[in-house]
């Protein structure tokens, strides 16, 4: 027997955004994208948060190479920095999910990457964001899922990631992986398929 060297390209299977100034709402309609950002005056400041999960079932078994997350930004603000956390709760639901359930507690304390969007805010084009989450992938495999929170700092505006379920550009969020299956058969040739035919 011997390993495959393969990758696939998976879409987020669930994801959401929350909202601090509305903890118990879920935007699961919002075709809009997931929101991220802080904006509002003192008196209404907004908090908002995107999660992003993917099904990780077909990856079980294998050795992970590398693995990048690649977010479509299709619209925002150069002065707003987004940043990607890890969370080890797979739990949450994007039909349910909303401030106050979301599993803000299993999000891990080291930031996976960041990135910020380049030029005119007032363009709105697609920019794509790729960052490495090797080790996150390869340490969620036993669970066969793995969660992401994007939030951002206090640069007082939004940015808006394409959701799985209403694409708002030509580009789907994505998490693209290299990986090594597991043993497969090698086929039997010459003499050998000789043998297994007697």
């Amino acid at each position: 027997s011997g390993k495959r060297r393969c990758a696939t390209t998976l879409i987020a299977s669930e994801d959401g955004w929350v909202s601090q100034l509305h903890p118990d709402d879920n935007f699961i309609t919002d075709r809009n994208g997931l929101t991220i950002g802080h904006a509002g005056t003192s008196a209404s400041h907004n908090i908002c948060r995107a999660w992003i999960k993917f099904d990780l079932s077909s990856l079980v078994g294998c050795t992970i190479n590398s693995a990048v997350l690649s977010l479509a930004d299709y619209t925002g603000y150069f002065y707003d920095t987004i940043h990607i956390f890890g969370c080890t709760n797979n739990n949450w639901n994007e039909n349910t999910i909303t401030w106050n359930t979301a599993p803000d507690s299993d999000v891990g304390n080291i930031m996976l990457g960041y990135f910020q969007r380049d030029g005119d805010p007032g363009v709105e084009m697609t920019q794509i964001f790729n960052i490495s989450v090797t080790s996150a992938i390869a340490s969620s495999l036993s669970s066969g899922k793995v969660s992401f929170r994007l939030d951002a700092d206090d640069g007082g505006a939004y940015n808006r990631i394409s959701t799985h379920r209403y694409v708002q550009s030509p580009m789907y969020s994505s998490l693209y992986v290299e990986y090594t299956a597991g043993s497969v058969p090698i086929p039997k040739t010459g003499f050998f398929n000789l043998l297994a035919r007697r």
